[in-house]
């Protein structure tokens, strides 16, 4: 069969950020069930790195306007997006920031990108390079101004009908150090209560992303309605800290901590305490309501997995270069082949076996798609670039938390909950889709004989459980709806008749 051009199947302007022919180049790497989030270090001038940052790189001999949108930090979190107006990229989400010195570091994953500049005298303008894969070009950025005014009308305002109080505390070992904001009910206790767990990445309490906190919505409105709810900062964010290597089994424990502190107040009835996960905290929650059975009264998972995460990633990439309007042939065996790479590189014993059946899995995707197509989805123009590319997906998987995230199976754990679980899924979710995951999480309950499954799938919401129209990932910002009204009311219907009665 005679091959497409490249001109059919090409990635989008969208997509096309700075160089090209690296459109995509490792933006499967942004896409783990993250919220994307940057992490700021606590200096006196942090205070000056807010704000609308603009400057103009050369990119294949023509200027490129490119604009960086700081917030203001909240419990030391700050969140940042990018903005590429000529290729029609707008609200990139960047994942870390960095104010050292004199220096600013900003990382963007999405697009394989670093920027590192040097402030001048009065931190009004910085002297930098901004990095693409190999391709490095000067960009000078100057503060134009405050940050793009977000419009988040569901964020909670005072004056609240509840408490509200923030409390520290430790593990058993004193390694971990967690602060948190716990809010009651008005009337006296003891409350029924739930532990907010984040997806992947660090993460502050309020879960806040381009402006959104959509934990804080979801704390208000439940003890609004008579349920206490722990919000918790994720290690080394805000007031809490701990080692900085760590698997989802370590985070699943700092849960239960969280989950010791409340049992052990008065104001909380301890046989009423259960877990509210997203994404890969709807992983975590089935992790230690196995651990610690007669604790966990209930479980709620906001997009968390019902199936093996490879397979889950999977489709994951598949819809994401979907939703780039790129073809279904070449996305799907895209998707097969970062399949068998993961797998390699997650579960093989020695790297050097894993980068063998890698570099087996790329070339036999690459035989079957245009060299173009190729470099474009991999930033692997020929040969050469093959075993570093190879080298960059393996090394990175290998990593603690990725090999623990990547080779997990949640059947095990399903198998053995017993307690009544909701699990909710966006219809139009494309970091986890709710066809396959929720089908994993009902049909694995109910064949354990667990009689308190209610699955449900929720037609228009994205993977923040925000109504969404492109419902790409670089439109969660641009949505002013923080989370949907009726997914809150149907949790807290769902809470109170499985707990109060």
């Amino acid at each position: 069969m005679k091959r497409r051009s490249l001109r059919t199947h090409r990635v989008p302007q969208t997509i096309d950020i700075i160089q090209p022919r690296r459109a995509v180049l490792r933006y499967w790497f942004s896409l783990c069930l993250c919220a994307c989030f940057l992490l700021a270090e606590s200096t006196p001038a942090l205070s000056q790195v807010p704000g609308r940052w603009q400057g103009t790189a050369e990119v294949n001999g023509k200027p490129l306007l490119i604009l960086f949108d700081i917030s203001s930090p909240e419990t030391g979190v700050f969140s940042a997006t990018m903005d590429v107006p000529a290729q029609g990229a707008k609200g990139l989400p960047c994942d870390e920031v960095k104010s050292q010195g004199d220096s600013l570091f900003i990382t963007i994953k999405m697009i394989g990108g670093r920027y590192l500049g040097r402030f001048n005298a009065d931190r009004s303008a910085t002297t930098g390079t901004l990095r693409q894969g190999n391709f490095t070009t000067a960009l000078d950025l100057k503060r134009t101004g405050d940050a793009l005014a977000l419009n988040r009308p569901q964020t909670p305002k005072p004056p609240f009908p509840y408490a509200s109080e923030d409390v520290e505390y430790d593990n058993p070992d004193k390694t971990v150090h967690l602060g948190a904001t716990l809010t009651l009910p008005a009337g006296a206790g003891p409350f029924p209560a739930a532990i907010l767990i984040s997806g992947s990445g660090a993460q502050d309490r309020n879960s806040t992303l381009f402006g959104h906190k959509p934990f804080w919505v979801i704390a208000d409105y439940l003890t609004r309605r008579g349920i206490a709810v722990l919000r918790v900062d994720d290690r080394n964010v805000g007031q809490s800290t701990g080692p900085a290597q760590g698997t989802s089994a370590d985070f699943a424990q700092d849960v239960i901590t969280s989950l010791e502190f409340l049992k052990n107040r008065k104001d909380i009835d301890p046989k009423k305490i259960g877990l509210i996960g997203h994404s890969e905290g709807g992983m975590l929650a089935p992790m230690v309501a196995v651990e610690r059975p007669k604790d966990v009264a209930f479980i709620v998972s906001l997009a968390g997995p019902g199936e093996k995460i490879t397979d889950l990633m999977v489709q994951q990439n598949v819809a994401t270069l979907k939703s780039m309007k790129v073809s279904d042939p070449i996305a799907e065996g895209y998707g097969t082949m970062m399949g068998a790479m993961i797998g390699a590189a997650s579960t093989e014993p020695d790297t050097a076996s894993a980068y063998q059946k890698a570099t087996t899995a790329f070339y036999a995707w690459r035989a079957t798609v245009h060299p173009n197509v190729a470099a474009m989805l991999t930033g692997v123009a020929d040969s050469s670039g093959v075993g570093k590319y190879i080298r960059t997906v393996v090394n990175s998987l290998r990593k603690p938390w990725e090999r623990y995230f990547y080779a997990y199976d949640p059947t095990d754990n399903l198998t053995r909950l017993t307690c009544p679980v909701l699990a909710l899924n966006g219809g139009k979710d494309i970091q986890v889709l709710a066809g396959p995951n929720l089908a994993g999480w009902e049909t694995t309950l109910k064949k354990a004989g667990n009689k308190h499954v209610t699955v449900q799938e929720l037609p228009g919401l994205n993977h923040l459980f925000q109504h969404c129209t492109t419902c790409t990932v670089a439109e969660y910002g641009e949505l002013t709806e923080t989370f949907d009204p009726e997914v809150l009311k149907l949790m807290t219907d769902w809470i109170t008749a499985v707990v109060l009665p």
